[in-house]
C-alpha cells in the first residue's frame, strides 16, 4: 500500500516493494515521477531523509527517467511496450515485479514474471530462461537471458 506525503511543492508516494522501498516524487500530476529506491534494511527513515535531501538539493531531475530518449518514451513506457510485445509472443500474461525498476549508471533495470506465478506463487506457472530488461538512458531496450544476472554488465556489453 502506497503512502502519500507532500514536501514543499512535491508529492511523494512511497511503498515497500519486495526487498526495496520505492519513492516516486512528482512536482505535479502531469510530471513524470522521479524514482528513488533504498533497501528494506536501510529503512523508511533513510529513504525519506534521502528523498527530502534530494528535493532540498534541487537534484530531483537526476532521478527522473530520461524523457528525451531516442524512442521518445520514458524507461517505464519502453519496458511496458517490451512487456506487451513479449506477452503477445509467449501468449502468457506477464507482470512487472513489484520491486520496481533499479537505477543503473546509464539506464534502468526491470524484472518480470508470468502474472500467474506472481499472483499464486505456483512454481509450475513460473517463467524460466529470461533475465532482466535494461532500458538505457539513450532509449535502447536490452533483453537479458537467464545467465544475465548483472544489468550493469549488460549495459557495458551493448554500449
Amino acid at each position: 500500500m502506497a503512502t502519500r506525503e507532500e514536501y514543499g511543492s512535491y508529492q511523494i508516494d512511497w511503498r515497500e516493494a519486495g526487498e526495496q522501498f520505492v519513492a516516486l516524487i512528482r512536482a505535479g500530476e502531469e510530471e513524470p515521477p522521479a524514482i528513488i529506491t533504498a533497501t528494506v534494511d536501510e529503512g523508511m527513515v533513510v529513504l525519506k531523509s534521502r528523498t527530502f535531501a534530494t528535493i532540498d538539493a534541487g537534484i530531483v531531475e537526476a532521478y527522473r527517467p530520461n524523457l528525451s530518449a531516442t524512442n521518445e518514451a520514458s524507461p517505464v513506457r519502453a519496458f511496458e511496450s517490451y512487456l506487451n510485445a513479449k506477452e503477445r509472443e509467449l501468449g502468457v500474461p506477464l507482470s512487472a515485479l513489484s520491486a520496481g525498476p533499479a537505477r543503473l549508471s546509464a539506464g534502468w533495470a526491470f524484472y518480470y514474471q508470468s502474472r500467474a506465478y506472481v499472483e499464486t506463487g505456483a512454481l509450475d506457472q513460473m517463467l524460466v530462461g529470461h533475465g532482466p530488461v535494461v532500458v538505457s538512458d539513450d532509449g535502447r531496450v536490452i533483453a537479458g537471458g537467464s545467465l544475465d544476472r548483472d544489468p550493469e554488465g549488460m549495459l557495458a556489453r551493448f554500449s
